[in-house]
């Protein structure tokens, strides 16, 4: 049975903001793992750096566990990741995302049975979500860590 992974990124300023990623895991119709991480803070990320480093994680995650052999199929609403993971797409040279493509072109090679299929936003909305639980989640702790320094000084 093949696995399906579904990925996404996010960013609050393009380019230039604080990116974040998320993506889920389905192996015979049960979710394996569902993640979401931060990506990184400033000039150098984009909303294509956050997809490739969604796809990097979940790469790196189903390697790691030894499901690289198998049928595995990534969703993604992200067209020029798709098709640049498939080379249906130029590689843009300067783009803020190089480096990570090329980090999960090397991870691919690792992957005899791959495949990427571009999917409609609406049918990508778990892995949004995921994508931006992360920033929700900084978002609080910031609140609270202003809220115990407020205490704190009181």
């Amino acid at each position: 049975m093949k696995i399906k992974v579904y990925f996404d990124g996010a960013i609050d300023k393009n380019p230039g903001g604080t990116a974040y990623y998320g993506f889920y895991i389905i192996k015979d119709d049960k979710i394996l793992i569902s993640r979401s991480g931060y990506v990184g803070h400033g000039e150098l990320m984009s909303n294509n750096v956050a997809e490739h480093a969604a796809v990097i994680s979940a790469m790196q995650y189903l390697k790691i566990n030894g499901l690289n052999e198998e049928e595995i199929v990534f969703y993604g609403d992200s067209l020029m990741v798709c098709n640049q993971m498939t080379n249906k797409g130029a590689e843009n040279k300067k783009g803020l995302y190089v480096g990570y493509f090329k980090r999960a072109k090397m991870l691919k090679v690792d992957f005899p049975n791959i495949k990427f299929q571009w999917i409609p936003r609406e049918q990508n909305y778990v892995a949004d979500a995921l994508s931006k639980n992360t920033k929700i989640f900084e978002e609080h702790l910031e609140n609270n860590n202003k809220f115990h320094e407020q205490l704190i000084a009181f």
